[in-house]
C-alpha cells in the first residue's frame, strides 16, 4: 500500500490513523505516542490461542462463540456466557511484520476456517462468519487490533481504505445469542464494539 507521498505506510501506522479518522475512538494503552503497544509485544500475541469477551451496561461477560460447534463454513459468530469450549477458543495468526493486523482462526474439531467479512462488504451491518482461510489472506479476512491493552477494537483491514471504517460488535447490543456484524466504529463509551482479548 503506498501513501500520497509515495512513501510506505505501516500497519502500525495506518492502524493509528484509522483510530485518529473516527475521531474520539481512543483505545486504552493508544492514545499517547508513549503509550502505543509496540510491534515487539503485539507479536507476542502470534500463534496465541485467546478468548474475546465483551460486556454489557451491567459488566455481564460473553464471549465470542462458535454457536452449536458449527464446523460450516457460512456460519455466524455469535455472543455467548463463557464456558470454556473449544468454540470459544481461536488462534491469531499475525499477516503484517508490525503484528497489528491478525487473521483469527477457528479450529476445533480438525477443521481450521477463519473470521471473514462476508462478500467482502464495506457495508455497515454487513455480517461476520467463518470461512475458508484464503491463501494469501484478503483483507476482510484480517482485523486490527492492539492486543496488549485492557480492551481494544477489532477493525477489519477492508474497510480502512473508506471514511467509514467498521468495528465488529454485536448485533443489536451485547445480549447472549446475538450474532456479531461490522458497525460503525463509536468511542470508548460504547462497550459493544470494545473487546477484551485473554
Amino acid at each position: 500500500m503506498k501513501a500520497s507521498s509515495g512513501k510506505r505506510v505501516t500497519v502500525a501506522g495506518l492502524f493509528l490513523a484509522v483510530l485518529a479518522a473516527v475521531g474520539s475512538l481512543v483505545i486504552p494503552g493508544v492514545a499517547t505516542a508513549d503509550s502505543q503497544p509496540t510491534a515487539s509485544s503485539q507479536c507476542s500475541w502470534n500463534g496465541r490461542n485467546v478468548h474475546f469477551f465483551v460486556f454489557d451496561q451491567f459488566s455481564n461477560e460473553y464471549a465470542l462463540d462458535i454457536p452449536n460447534l458449527s464446523r460450516a463454513p457460512g456460519t455466524q459468530p455469535i455472543i455467548w456466557p463463557y464456558n470454556g469450549g473449544a468454540n470459544q477458543t481461536f488462534w491469531l495468526e499475525a499477516t503484517s511484520a508490525d503484528c497489528f493486523a491478525f487473521r483469527i482462526h477457528t479450529t476445533f474439531n480438525g477443521v481450521d476456517l477463519c473470521l471473514n467479512v462476508n462478500h467482502n462488504s464495506l457495508d455497515q451491518g454487513a455480517q461476520i462468519i467463518q470461512w475458508y482461510c484464503d491463501n494469501p489472506a484478503p483483507e476482510n479476512e484480517q482485523f486490527y487490533m492492539s492486543l496488549d491493552t485492557s480492551s481494544t477494537h477489532i477493525v477489519p483491514v477492508s474497510t480502512t481504505h473508506t471514511n467509514n471504517q467498521q468495528c465488529l460488535e454485536p448485533a443489536n447490543n451485547v445480549v447472549a445469542g446475538h450474532g456479531i456484524i461490522q458497525w460503525h466504529c463509536h468511542d470508548i463509551t460504547d462497550w459493544a464494539e470494545l473487546w477484551t482479548v485473554v
